[in-house]
């Protein structure tokens, strides 16, 4: 325990703190938290930055994609010929392709199981998908008019639905997250002002003693800003190894659970965002001490 504590120690005499800042007094709580808030800020950061390119993954069999679906009946095979011969007209296709029974069977397996045997005896509509070169709202509705010219009970879906449900939901989770950080960084600046004011209020003696010996409030305010930089600077450190070794084991779950959990992969710039958002919270701990003392010492006779 007594070498666990020592990481605590602030007598280091490379450190020449003029108030008796060697003395823990809950430094250890603050270093806790310190590393705590950094855990969960770099996780929500991780997750908000990952988003992007899962939703990319997300929608990347839908985006340029359209399904023509033609109504089961006696004639729904010429009916779709029909309007494959059409869509070789149509601008902006990239190909088409009409689903075959083993293609419509592997897509009803999961609700009517491996033998679909019994399908033959099912109205099952007859699907062809389409692959744009390039989403373009005027290429579906061209291709809509086509499909319609043919068949009239032919049903266009363009997966909009889908796409808009995906893109609302990413950004929710998006917003969730920057909640998330902004809370914490709001903590941080909280926490870090009361342990600031709770140290003022037990030196508030060798505060007087060095205003007496010609000490002005912007040294005395840095003093108070090193000494918090030292103790955020050791909780974010830990907290940034830690959810290092956090995001690394859900890496390595999704590596080794393929389908389960999404893999989270960041750019090299998304990268390093994190450590410099971990020293970000290092330097609004600093700025908030220095501010803090500075007008707590203002408000002293």
């Amino acid at each position: 325990m007594s070498s666990l504590l020592s990481i605590f120690d602030l007598s280091d005499p490379s450190r020449r703190f003029d108030l008796p800042f060697h003395a823990r007094l809950g430094t250890e709580f603050l270093v806790f938290l310190t590393g705590l808030m950094t855990v969960l800020c770099l996780i929500a950061a991780t997750a908000s930055l990952s988003l992007n390119q899962l939703a990319n993954r997300w929608t990347a069999g839908l985006e340029n994609t359209l399904t023509v679906e033609i109504p089961a009946s006696d004639t729904q095979g010429q009916t779709a010929l029909k309007i494959l011969d059409a869509l070789k007209e149509a601008q902006g296709i990239r190909s088409a392709k009409l689903m075959d029974r083993d293609d419509m069977s592997n897509l009803l397996s999961p609700w009517i199981g491996e033998d679909a045997a019994g399908m033959k005896d099912l109205p099952v509509p007859a699907l062809i998908t389409i692959e744009l070169k390039d989403r373009d709202e005027k290429i579906i509705r061209g291709i809509t008019r086509m499909v319609r010219d043919v068949s009239e009970a032919a049903h266009i879906d363009a997966h909009e639905a889908w796409l808009t449900d995906l893109v609302r939901l990413t950004n929710l989770l998006k917003f969730a997250a920057l909640l998330v950080m902004l809370a914490i960084g709001l903590v941080t600046v909280l926490t870090v002002a009361g342990a600031v004011r709770s140290r003022m209020a037990i030196h508030h003696g060798e505060l007087e003693l060095l205003h007496i010996m010609g000490a002005d409030d912007k040294y005395i305010s840095i003093q108070f800003q090193k000494y918090i930089h030292a103790l955020t600077g050791k909780g974010v450190l830990f907290g940034f190894i830690v959810s290092a070794l956090v995001v690394g084991g859900l890496q390595v779950a999704a590596i080794t659970s393929a389908g389960t959990l999404p893999a989270l992969r960041l750019s090299l710039p998304q990268f390093l965002c994190l450590p410099l958002l971990a020293v970000a919270l290092v330097l609004i701990s600093g700025w908030t001490a220095r501010m803090t003392a500075l007008k707590v010492l203002r408000a002293m006779p």
